[in-house]
């Protein structure tokens, strides 16, 4: 049977849109910005009502001309929110992560990529209701502190990342907003949920102590040569 989720049934297969450096979180909204003809023949052939496509990350950046075995086959099935089209010819999206997606094989490399696809279920964590909601609390505080002390963090995430009551949530929402590689993150993409909750925690608080040491070295040094670290510290925004 197919997998269904909050938007409806999963279809077996999907229009694929390859990405450089960009790893699309489930339940997560994100800015794409769409310039290769095949990608905007993509676009130009989604219905106006139900916009579902795949996203997947390209193995390399740097390629223009990308087939199925060029990009990551675990992805996301995204909804398009909002699509504009700018006078230069490219066109700006605002996508919405649903859920995870495993790539199977090719149907069509053109006019552009199409897809076999299956959800990529989230497998249950083993922790008890106190064990997850300890997991939930470090985290979001962790978070909370990181957003504190980097200067490219809005203010704004601390409190959203407060709202959220959901371990997998919070992990997506944590690794799509600190600075981590491509390839950290589509190994966060491809994890276990339990793992992957985990991980972030993890990775915040490393993020977060590193800040702190920072900050103690700014004590000992002038000013504006803190302003000049600050641009580069690791936990800046990506």
């Amino acid at each position: 049977m197919p997998a269904v989720n909050l938007e409806g049934i999963v279809p077996s297969h999907l229009a694929v849109l390859p990405l450089k450096s960009t790893v699309v979180f489930p339940r997560i909204f994100i800015p794409l910005s769409v310039g290769r003809q095949r990608s905007l023949r993509l676009l130009d052939d989604l219905p106006g009502a139900e916009r579902h496509i795949a996203v997947a990350t390209q193995l390399d950046e740097s390629a223009e001309e990308v087939g199925f075995n060029d990009i990551h086959h675990v992805g996301a099935m995204v909804r398009v929110q909002h699509m504009l089209k700018l006078p230069d010819g490219t066109v700006q999206l605002a996508v919405l992560g649903l859920r995870r997606i495993k790539l199977l094989s090719a149907m069509a490399e053109e006019p552009y990529l199409s897809c076999r696809v299956e959800m990529l279920p989230e497998t249950p964590d083993s922790l008890t209701p106190i064990e997850r909601e300890a997991l939930l609390r470090r985290a979001i505080s962790s978070f909370q502190q990181l957003v504190t002390l980097a200067p490219h963090l809005p203010a704004e995430l601390a409190s959203a990342a407060g709202a959220i009551d959901d371990p997998l949530h919070l992990a997506y929402y944590i690794a799509n907003h600190i600075r981590l590689t491509t390839e950290q993150r589509q190994e966060i993409l491809e994890m276990n949920s339990a793992k992957r909750s985990s991980s972030a925690c993890w990775v915040t608080s490393r993020m977060s102590s590193r800040c702190w040491s920072w900050v103690g070295r700014s004590k000992r040094k002038p000013k504006n040569r803190w302003a000049r670290r600050s641009a580069s510290i690791s936990c800046a925004s990506s």
